[in-house]
């Protein structure tokens, strides 16, 4: 699980160092509210279309994952019934609030690109090199934490709509079990809750699975 995820920040990582970069060396002397703002947008155009297109193929394959853990033919077929393009389940997601980054995925895209500007132009006012670096490399590092929590949001929301589609009504929260398991993560695991009010990942970047009860089967206790 979280394989395209996985791929997808791979290539995140390459794509930020190319966009930063370029903005790392314009020249003081070339910057002005105005070409901030055209730089700045443009850039966080180019990130936001570039999001979209990763997370469709993120949602396509979280699709296909979700359909094998059903394992039953009969399941998977009521599930193809309601199954809704990859772009259409990306657009719901990010439109929703998500209750780990606390905000709405484009309003506050916006918002870091314009404090970006404010902090290209304060550099510029004091023609300070090391915090204008310093404050691409933070945008950058924002960029990718909260991009990579969307997809990872992402994949666990269609994994539970294609099961709730075919018809399972619960499903277990299971830990990846090892020594960097968090409290609030551990105290979850193997826990079995409704699908329509599975709990939220209570913090960034949280690798523990959902896994669909079919058939009635409980392999650990349930939270009841």
């Amino acid at each position: 699980m979280y394989e395209s995820t996985d791929s997808f920040l791979k290539d995140l990582k390459k794509k930020l160092r190319r966009e930063f970069n370029a903005l790392s060396v314009t020249a003081f002397d070339e910057l002005n509210i105005v070409t901030a703002r055209k730089k700045a947008t443009a850039m966080f155009d180019r990130l936001l279309k570039n999001n979209e297109k990763s997370y469709e193929k993120i949602a396509e394959d979280a699709y296909i994952y979700a359909l094998l853990l059903l394992g039953d033919e009969s399941l998977q077929a009521k599930a193809r019934k309601k199954h809704i393009a990859p772009k259409k389940m990306v657009q719901t997601v990010l439109k929703e609030y998500n209750s780990v980054t606390g905000y709405l995925y484009y309003p506050e895209a916006e918002r870091k690109r314009m404090r970006l500007v404010e902090e290209m132009m304060t550099a510029r006012t004091f023609r300070d090199r090391d915090h204008y670096r310093k404050t691409l490399k933070t945008a950058a590092n924002v960029w990718y934490t909260q991009s990579s929590q969307y997809a990872i949001t992402l994949e666990d929301e269609v994994l539970l709509k294609v099961w709730k589609d075919a018809g399972i009504k619960e499903a277990m929260w299971v830990t990846e079990r090892d020594n960097r398991v968090c409290p609030e993560c551990h105290a979850l695991d193997g826990k079995v809750f409704p699908i329509d009010a599975f709990p939220q990942k209570p913090h960034y970047n949280c690798r523990c699975r959902r896994i669909p009860i079919t058939g009635g089967k409980r392999s650990r206790s349930s939270s009841s």
